[in-house]
């Protein structure tokens, strides 16, 4: 049986894109591909031969949501209160 490092998995993630690279991350049903500066996010699209008309996933926070998406109030109310109030994760899809 394999030892897992989750600790050191995490930091091979962070160092990698702290580097500038791209870092492929398995998942249970599929992976997600992770970058931090925009010269490793253009590989990124460039890779998966996406336009960037064609947005792909990203992470961020709250001040991040309410900075970047265009959401109405009550959206913000309610992400607010689910990742602000009772401190849970939540994905949200936005323009």
């Amino acid at each position: 049986m394999a030892v897992i490092d989750i600790e050191g998995d995490a930091q091979r993630i962070w160092d990698t894109m702290q580097s500038g690279e791209v870092a492929l991350i398995p998942l249970d049903v599929a992976y997600t591909v992770a970058a931090q500066t925009i010269e490793a996010i253009d590989r990124t699209y460039e890779a998966k031969g996406r336009s960037f008309s064609k947005p792909c996933g990203s992470l961020g926070n709250f001040t991040m949501m309410c900075e970047v998406l265009n959401v109405d109030n009550r959206a913000r109310e309610i992400a607010e209160a689910v990742v602000v109030d009772y401190n849970l994760a939540m994905s949200v899809v936005g323009p």
